[in-house]
């Protein structure tokens, strides 16, 4: 980029851009000069001051309000060291507030041939000049107009028209509000060599001066140029591609303090005809190909955006949007478009002259693109231009998940301040051998302004037929597919290269294609029994229900498949057919529809393709033999594929086991009769019942039962009248497990009791018996049994060792199954000790008799273990740890 000043290096530029009625926002940051300290502000709209021109400054002091006198008195302006005096006839005030504004020019009252040429800073003899209705100004060829600035006559002094959106909020001094303004003329002080700066100062008595220092254009050594820099799309596409596409519209912030011929205007200087002048523009390929200077047009002319702080209305400081090419300005190469907004463009058969044919531009040329206002001064930027093929990005969507189609296409990029669109081909096709089935065009849009990503939704859904169908207005393409096509097709996108890529990328001398795929994302479905959970069941089962998942449905709303015979009809459209065999034994088949076994609908209430099929018992044949199998069949369409599910009928034989205090579960246990008496000692028998046949019944409740206890004698005879119930709850629903238990005990005279209640029998008369439990299925009225026998156990104890010392550890063990009460619980019994104690002078040893505890080992285990210590101080006794300690006891 060229030169530029030292106040402009550190400058960013934005603007608010109006492009082919689509409105792209820059925002330009501060351009103005400004100044604060202690809430006053000083700022101007420019920061150079040049012929012909009127620069605003603004004062805003909050203490003083309407006091032009007071402002005056404490207002300074110089131009280099001279003081140029401020008068009440140059302030004025906005809406008798707290902002004062002065209006500079440095415009001389000469004839024109008087004035002199080739003034410093200023081209081609050009001469800035006051407006229209000046004696002093006639219109010739080589002279540029500010059609707002005139002298007066009367006031002898240069008058800027006011905008009539002021019109009521200016006021003079005189507090009358005015439509033109008296400028404080700087001329010919800013004529003088030495005259470098514009420094404008305003003091509040007592507070530090606030200033604004503006350059003098005239001054020979002012190295002014305008500043040049991409728009923010611009830059973000050159950001991302790291070239600029050929032949596109290309934003710039062109920043030309100049130009702005007033503050409150969005205007520039004119010609002497009335038009606006241009600012040049030259593209040139350095040392490929040059251009010439083409007049070009200021698209927009920007307003400061934190003009209401500073300056309380609207403000213009210099701020430019335009914009520019990649096309070299030579009529070679291209139409030139003088006068226009930007300054060249190649039609299609230019595009492949300068592309296949002459090879200008070609890949990664440097461009360099030059702008000069109207009296010379200019700048340029530096990139580079190039090529790339369409980059069409693979994606995949299904029924229930859209899918985005993207594509990456920077040549096409034609204007970089405003959303376009690329079109496109969509095509439908099978994947095995690439048949086209359907296809439309379809548009791409642009992701944003400047972008090189366009975007488009894909959505597909089941039809009776297929087809493409593409909606602009949702900027979404929609496909339509058979269901037997869905999971055997693709979306193929073409789009068409520009002649560039094709030829220096590709490799061909006319357009081609760039192709993606957009894969349907196919899932696989499922059937499956659900309730019961097993497949054999009874054939007294109430209900059976089956679980088909389709996954290949819409997603996330309540679905419905309407049934109509053997057909599952989604949205109008059949994506599968299921149906229901009934297979006997003796080999014959039964197959109907399943809309014959009253279901209609079936739903998915949460949307996840999951559908529940229950047959209720009612609907199947009233006989149903043993070893009969159903099953539902559905053929899938979507998938191609055939999915089923079997329930077998048999008749589900239950089983009852018993678990006794020392066993596991088993038909057929051995039980004890407690060792001690008292309903302290009760042994508990856990009872298991097995019946799914039950359970099959109602799946979804726990259910319950009964089981009869009959008393055996010795004979394994029952005993008369001696018969207890208990009750069995399911584990789970549809478990078919079902447990409970029953105790027992021996009182203390001998008799045994069942649950707490009195057998009214000698517990001597079961010896050798059993109880025996009874279960008969509610189901199947089949009949089953557990027994447990009764015998009596004695107890075995023994020591570890022979002789201890003492202080020593005896372990004393007890094995005794008659004590065992249950799985549940475990108990500690007292056994007794007899002890000699020898006081270490007789020889005559004295018995005495403790109580020592052994411990179950293990809940249901029949060995008890116990820790006895003789004369060990340091051990304490403990029950529940059974241990034991005699010198515990004082001795």
């Amino acid at each position: 980029m060229g030169s530029k000043p030292n106040w402009l290096r550190y400058t960013s530029i934005l603007a608010l851009v109006l492009f082919l009625a689509e409105v792209v926002p820059f925002i330009p940051t501060a351009q103005v000069v400004t100044q604060s300290n202690n809430n006053i502000t000083i700022a101007a709209n420019v920061k150079e001051v040049g012929p012909g021109q009127v620069v605003v400054v603004a004062i805003n002091d909050p203490k003083e309000t309407n006091d032009i006198g007071f402002i005056v008195q404490n207002l300074r302006v110089y131009v280099g060291t001279t003081l140029i005096p401020v008068t009440n006839q140059t302030v004025y005030v906005l809406e008798k507030g707290t902002i004062y504004y002065l209006f500079l020019t440095a415009t001389p009252n000469k004839l024109y041939g008087e004035a002199r040429q080739n003034r410093v800073g200023l081209a081609n003899n050009m001469f800035v000049y006051s407006g229209y209705n000046s004696t002093n100004m006639e219109a010739q060829v080589n002279m540029t107009l500010n059609p707002y600035l005139t002298y007066s006559s009367t006031s002898m002094m240069y008058q800027y028209q006011l905008p009539s959106s002021l019109k009521g909020l200016i006021y003079n001094n005189a507090s009358k509000t005015v439509s033109t303004v008296n400028t404080l003329n700087l001329w010919p002080d800013t004529n003088s060599t030495s005259a470098s700066e514009i420094t404008v100062s305003f003091t509040q008595p007592g507070v530090t001066t606030v200033q604004v220092q503006l350059q003098n254009l005239e001054d020979e050594d002012n190295s002014y140029s305008p500043a040049l820099v991409l728009a923010p799309t611009a830059q973000s596409f050159l950001s991302q591609v790291g070239f600029l596409p050929f032949n596109s519209s290309i934003p710039v912030m062109y920043e030309d303090d100049y130009l702005q011929a007033v503050p409150f205007n969005d205007s520039t200087f004119v010609y002497f005809n009335g038009t606006p002048v241009y600012v040049a523009q030259n593209v040139t390929y350095p040392s490929i190909a040059i251009g010439q200077n083409v007049n070009t047009k200021i698209f927009a002319d920007n307003e400061y955006p934190s003009f209401v702080t500073q300056f309380g209305v609207a403000v213009y400081d210099g701020n430019y949007t335009m914009y520019t090419t990649t096309v070299v300005t030579s009529s070679t190469y291209g139409t030139l478009t003088s006068g226009q907004v930007t300054p060249a463009y190649v039609n299609g058969t230019s595009y492949y002259n300068d592309t296949v044919k002459d090879h200008v531009p070609g890949l990664n040329t440097p461009v360099q693109m030059t702008f000069t206002d109207f009296v010379g001064f200019s700048n340029d930027i530096s990139s580079t231009v190039s090529f790339s093929p369409i980059t069409v990005k693979s994606f995949s969507f299904s029924v229930s998940s859209p899918g985005t189609l993207k594509v990456y296409a920077p040549d096409n990029v034609t204007n970089m301040s405003k959303t376009i669109c690329l079109p496109a081909t969509a095509v439908l096709q099978y994947v095995s051998n690439g048949s086209t089935i359907n296809m439309a065009t379809i548009t791409l849009k642009e992701e944003a302004p400047g972008s090189p990503y366009f975007t488009l939704t894909s959505t597909i859904s089941y039809g009776k037929y297929s087809g493409i169908e593409y909606s602009s207005a949702l900027s979404e393409v929609a496909v339509t597919v058979t269901p037997s096509e869905y999971s055997t097709t693709r979306l193929v996108i073409n789009a068409k290269n520009d002649i560039g890529a094709s030829y220096y990328v590709l490799g061909y001398k006319q357009n081609v294609n760039s192709s993606g795929i957009g894969s349907i994302t196919v899932y696989t479905p499922t059937l499956s029994i659900f309730s019961p959970t097993t497949q054999y069941v009874t054939n007294t089962t109430r209900t059976l229900t089956f679980v088909f998942n389709e996954p290949n449905l819409k997603f996330g709303v309540p679905t419905t498949l309407i049934v109509s015979g053997k057909d599952l009809v989604y949205n109008g459209t059949t994506v599968a057919t299921a149906q229901i065999s009934i297979l006997y034994p003796n080999g014959t088949t039964n197959s109907s529809a399943l809309s014959n076994f009253g279901i209609k609908t079936l739903t998915s209430p949460s949307g996840n393709g999951t559908f529940f099929i229950t047959l209720v018992r009612s609907e199947l044949p009233t006989s149903i033999p043993a070893g009969t199998q159903l099953t539902l069949q559905i053929d899938d369409k979507i998938v191609i594929q055939t999915l089923t599910a079997s329930y077998i009928f048999q008749v589900i034989v239950p089983r009852v086991l018993l678990q006794g205090p020392t066993t596991g579960y088993s038909s057929s246990v051995v039980v004890y009769l407690p060792n001690l008496e008292g309903s302290g000692y009760t042994h508990t028998v856990n009872v298991l019942v097995e019946d799914n046949a039950y359970a099959q019944t109602n799946p979804k409740a726990v259910l319950i039962a009964r089981v009869t206890i009959y008393l055996d004698n010795s004979s394994l005879r029952l005993i008369p009248d001696q018969s207890y119930s208990i009750t069995v709850t399911e584990t789970a629903a549809d478990s078919g497990n079902f447990t409970g238990s029953f105790t027992y005990y021996v009182s203390s005279t001998g008799y045994l009791y069942i649950n707490n209640m009195s057998t009214g029998l000698k517990a001597s008369k079961i010896i050798g018996g059993a109880f025996n439990v009874s279960y008969i299925s509610s189901a199947t009225s089949q009949t089953a049994t557990g027994m447990a026998s009764v015998t009596t156990a004695g107890i075995t104890l023994a020591t570890n060792v022979s002789t201890s010392e003492s202080g020593k550890a005896i372990n004393v063990s007890v094995v005794a199954p008659g004590l065992v009460k249950s799985h549940s619980s475990s108990i500690e019994f007292p056994l007794e000790v007899q002890a000699l104690l020898w006081n270490g002078y007789s020889s005559t040893l004295v018995p005495v008799h403790e109580t020592m505890y052994v411990k179950e080992i293990s809940k249901g285990n029949e060995t008890f273990m116990g820790i006895l210590y003789l004369g060990n101080q340091s051990i304490a006794n403990s029950t529940s740890l059974a241990i034991n300690n005699l010198a515990g006891n004082g001795y």
